[in-house]
């Protein structure tokens, strides 16, 4: 295989967040997805379960044995911070249920219950969202000449809502949440049918390079009409 380039990966673009159903396909539905330019972060840490050191000393101090057993991918922790509390963005990736209004002759958005106490907080059904972030590819003093942009994928994430709510006079309100992503091989070519690699989707997280038709076009509430295998 042949290298493409030496492109780095900047500045978050885009992010889109999909419910899933109970087997961990897109949900087909009007509402599924949302896409959104309105976020400030998103970090991953991977976490390690740390293997064991193996060793056997002989009759004079020697070691005969010093075998280190692999560690291995435990899971992965997830953090992403948006820039407004809308109840969209909150309800898709933290559940509860949104609070309505009807203004003039227009139902509207206007807020956010979050989950009952004790309950796992996915009240629309759904079994996690898979959450998709763009960034540009860039290298020395300019976007890459090939595939400018970064695709990174959680196929199946499960998020809350967290850190402290403060309202004060000085500071705007917190918005982060946090959870973990795990694999999830029905994510498939995910709810545009653009995911590249389907059969990569069983790890809870990835990237590739792409050209900038894979990018999302239309934001808000993106319909999710297929869930391609």
């Amino acid at each position: 295989m042949t290298q493409l380039d030496h492109a780095l990966s900047v500045q978050g673009l885009i992010m889109r967040m999909t419910r899933l159903d109970n087997l961990g396909k897109p949900v087909i539905d009007p509402e599924a997805s949302y896409v959104t330019k309105a976020f400030v972060s998103v970090s991953f840490t991977p976490e390690y379960n740390e293997g064991a050191s193996i060793q056997t000393v002989n009759a004079s101090g020697a070691k005969c044995l010093n075998y280190k057993i692999p560690d291995t991918l435990d899971s992965v922790s997830l953090e992403l911070s948006v820039c407004a509390p809308g109840p969209e963005i909150t309800e898709i990736l933290a559940g509860g249920s949104i609070l309505t209004a009807t203004i003039g002759q227009e139902d509207y958005n206007t807020g956010w219950a979050s989950p009952k106490l004790g309950s796992s907080g996915r009240e629309d059904g759904s079994s996690g969202v898979s959450l998709e972030v763009w960034s540009r590819a860039a290298e020395d003093d300019h976007d890459a000449y090939q595939l400018p942009y970064w695709h990174y994928l959680f196929p199946k994430t499960t998020l809350r809502a967290s850190g402290s709510r403060v309202i004060e006079a000085e500071n705007a309100v917190a918005n982060t949440f946090e959870g973990n992503a795990s694999g999830n091989i029905n994510f498939g070519k995910g709810p545009d049918g653009n995911w590249a690699w389907p059969a990569a989707t069983d790890r809870p997280f990835m990237w590739g390079r792409v050209a900038e038709d894979d990018l999302p076009t239309t934001f808000d509430y993106v319909a999710v009409t297929a869930n391609t295998p």
